[in-house]
């Protein structure tokens, strides 16, 4: 009787007790739902940057520089109104053909302008550098590699025409190369003023 008159009045107490227990544990999952919201939201953003950069990086190695311009040189045949029977002025005005950084460059460019305004391709082609000659040969399609360096220098250089007379006016250094100065007389009588570089290897690799 005494153990059932000490349980009876604790009874009404345990009810309010498991209200408060129930409110707490409701707001403390509120509170954790609110507080993993906020962490899986912020855990996205990372991962846009992380794709955004990988994008760039594929787009950025899929572009790739253009290759550089191979030297060409296009098919042609000396043109018609071109004739090649021009003479050169072995002294000209006491000019010299001394004056480069490269002994002999001077006389290198003289030979081959020569060569050049007698019809003698062959030779011309033969003092012309390694370069000009592939692409003389590259433009040949099966027909004479020198006719076509020949062709070039009367077609692109000389405007079409022969020149009758030229004289050597000098050659000096211009940078890795000499550079030889002519005066030419086209056919139709007017000068040209044309420019021959000469490498250290005693070729002419360039004319304009």
């Amino acid at each position: 009787m005494l153990i059932g008159m000490d349980i009876s009045p604790a009874g009404p107490w345990i009810g309010p007790w498991l209200v408060v227990a129930v409110v707490l544990g409701v707001v403390v999952l509120a509170g954790v739902g609110v507080l993993l919201f906020f962490l899986l939201k912020g855990d996205d953003e990372p991962t846009t940057t992380a794709t955004s950069t990988t994008t760039s990086a594929a787009a950025a190695t899929t572009t790739e520089s253009a290759p550089p311009e191979t030297t060409s040189m296009p098919s042609m045949s000396i043109p018609g109104g071109a004739t090649a029977t021009g003479s050169m002025d072995p002294n000209p005005g006491g000019g010299s053909t001394d004056g480069g950084q490269f002994s002999g460059s001077g006389d290198v460019a003289f030979a081959w302008v020569e060569a050049m305004g007698q019809g003698n391709f062959q030779d011309a082609f033969d003092l012309t550098c390694g370069e000009l000659q592939q692409a003389a040969t590259d433009a040949s399609n099966g027909s004479d590699p020198a006719e076509i360096l020949a062709g070039y220098f009367y077609s692109e250089t000389l405007g079409g025409q022969g020149f009758t007379t030229g004289t050597f006016d000098s050659v000096s250094p211009a940078g890795d190369q000499d550079q030889a100065i002519f005066t030419l007389t086209l056919e139709d009588g007017s000068e040209f003023t044309l420019l021959v570089y000469v490498n250290s290897d005693l070729t002419v690799c360039n004319f304009l």
